[in-house]
């Protein structure tokens, strides 16, 4: 389970600082030590004006044969969706436009959008209300692009994780911890489940054990055919309760939710299988003990589910296929740890019906395995000191893969693509720093999003070869204006602990650092495992917060501690700035 640390510690320094515009009064430095500097941020001026955001590209879904996008983009009277073409580079249609969007009268803004199988209806959600940390709730409306019709999905409350059949004619929803579905050619709305209640029972979505540490929101999924829905059903009966306080008023609220902690009871977790034809529900049967469900897959056989089950302590996970008729489980594959094993732990099914990936770290590092569809292993397709830390998909006629990876350095992630027998792999990223893929359907194209520690967005149209087609976004003007202000350089750094355990580490240095004074130290940390923040990647609204706090006087380090990920990368190519002589001193 994740954990977090923040703390705020004092650590001195030798060095000194200069500045001017500084509230002197609240810095920690003499005022005389001040000569003339650059611009000074203004708190105000990162998170209320927001003149530090970075361009991107939003939205974006590729289209059936990979040939062209969809991004959403501001416009005149609000955001539209528009429709680009992948080689050409340019608009295609503005497939829905902000004027034209309107129900009753009353404009709608587009907060999400998915396109139906067949991309001929748009599902939008609209006023979008933050639950937990995945968790959300709409108002939803489909969009016939054709003839522009807009059509509420459900009266009543807001709904969570709207979601269409693959045929596109039905719309699936929970709505007051029940799961419905409405059939667009007949316009009846069926409930699924109806013993839905708050704090007790909750069908089709996720409660908060699930939700936070398995990363599990949308409990529901259709069948490849569309005759089916699985989902979960938690009872929270026996789960202890939690008060909390609402500051949202001149009166706070009090908010009561179920939160097992630690050794308590959980919810118990059972998965169901609706049939769309007789309305009939089946209760799946595994045939294995479990604490945790953590997810649930459809394989491209609309009669097999699989589900994946684990046990309290996170230690042993099993892959079980689920005959969707008969409900009965059979485990196909069982991995086992020592400690414990990362989750959310991923299985892909391909189309061919008889192969599965998954991500494993039973190596010591997280790596991609070919399996066939009764659970034995074919082929470890990637291997290393170094892990795979996101997997796109494939090209199953190619037989190549797409992954992101740490491979060159704890701090930096890259693009690439591998034949699935382990041969071939090539990096498809050039600049160093964070790369992130958004791959065509058809993997012929992707947008690479490339950050560092210290510069934004450079958005690239790439081929499926790394090269780059077109820069879409690269944040000259942001990069402009930085250069107007006393920004300093976001440095790596490594040392060794008193037990000989070396940490990765990041430090931003008060404007004109010297070793002549004495500096106070703002110590940022996660301590909970896979969650780096010593990485080579922009940090948005934090980087200028850190940057106002080194002005007014601060160092500011960041420190990975020996849980965080990609810690087994080797670090003779990777080039570390370092402290120098520079003492450091636990006061």
């Amino acid at each position: 389970m994740k954990r977090i640390v923040a703390s705020v510690i004092s650590i001195l320094i030798f060095g000194s600082i200069s500045a001017q515009q500084i509230d002197y009064e609240k810095s920690v430095i003499p005022k005389e030590k001040y000569p003339p500097l650059k611009k000074m941020i203004d708190l105000k001026d990162i998170w209320r004006n927001k003149i530090f955001s970075s361009e991107s590209v939003r939205g974006v879904r590729s289209m059936n044969g990979g040939l062209n996008y969809t991004i959403l983009e501001k416009g005149e009277n609000g955001t539209n969706l528009a429709k680009y073409n992948y080689k050409k580079g340019k608009k295609v249609a503005t497939l829905i436009s902000a004027e034209n969007l309107k129900f009753d009268g009353k404009q709608l803004k587009i907060g999400s959008y998915e396109f139906s199988a067949d991309e001929k209806k748009v599902l939008i959600g609209t006023e979008i209300e933050s639950i937990y940390r995945r968790s959300s709730k709409a108002y939803y409306f489909v969009y016939d692009l054709k003839s522009k019709k807009v059509e509420r999905l459900a009266e009543g409350d807001k709904q969570m994780y709207a979601d269409f059949s693959p045929s596109g004619s039905k719309v699936a929803y929970v709505r007051n911890n029940n799961l419905f579905f409405k059939d667009f050619s007949s316009g009846k709305e069926t409930q699924v489940t109806t013993d839905g209640e708050s704090n007790k029972i909750i069908n089709g979505a996720s409660d908060w054990v699930y939700e936070e540490e398995l990363e599990l929101s949308q409990a529901f999924q259709w069948s490849p055919d569309g005759n089916k829905i699985a989902f979960y059903r938690f009872d929270e009966s026996k789960v202890k309760q939690w008060n909390m306080k609402m500051y949202d008023g001149l009166y706070p609220s009090d908010s009561q939710f179920k939160y097992p902690k630690t050794g308590e009871e959980n919810a118990k977790v059972e998965i169901k299988i609706y049939k769309l034809e007789d309305n009939s529900t089946k209760k799946v049967d595994l045939a294995t003990d479990y604490e945790y469900l953590p997810s649930i897959e459809w394989t491209k056989d609309p009669n097999t589910l699989a589900v994946i089950s684990s046990n309290r302590h996170q230690s042993e996970v099993k892959i079980n296929l689920v005959n969707a008729s008969s409900g009965k489980g059979k485990t196909v594959h069982t991995e086992k740890s020592d400690t414990y094993i990362e989750m959310p732990f991923e299985v892909h099914f391909m189309e061919d019906k008889t192969h599965f990936i998954i991500l494993s770290e039973k190596s010591g590092f997280r790596h991609i395995y070919l399996h066939n569809i009764d659970g034995k292993l074919e082929k470890q397709v990637t291997s290393g000191n170094w892990p795979v830390t996101s997997y796109y998909g494939m090209n199953e006629k190619q037989g190549k893969a797409y992954f992101q990876s740490a491979e060159t350095s704890p701090m930096d992630r890259n693009v690439y693509s591998i034949n699935l027998d382990g041969s071939g792999k090539k990096r498809l990223t050039s600049k160093d720093g964070t790369n992130k893929a958004a791959f065509s359907t058809n993997f012929t194209y992707f947008i690479n999003y490339q950050t560092t520690a210290n510069l934004p967005n450079y958005v690239s149209l790439n081929s499926n070869s790394g090269a780059v087609i077109r820069v879409l976004k690269d944040n000259k003007k942001l990069i402009e204006k930085l250069a107007q202000y006393e920004i300093g350089d976001k440095t790596f750094f490594k040392f060794k602990t008193s037990e000989g355990v070396e940490l990765n580490a990041w430090m931003i240095k008060p404007p004109n650092f010297s070793e002549a004074n004495k500096y106070p130290v703002f110590l940022t940390i996660y301590g909970g495992p896979g969650s780096q923040t010593v990485t080579n990647s922009w940090g948005g609204s934090n980087f200028f917060w850190h940057q106002m706090l080194a002005q007014k006087g601060y160092i500011v380090v960041s420190v990975d501690n020996r849980g965080t990920g990609a810690r087994g990368v080797d670090f003779k190519k990777v080039t570390y700035s370092n402290l120098g002589n520079t003492k450091l001193k636990i006061k």
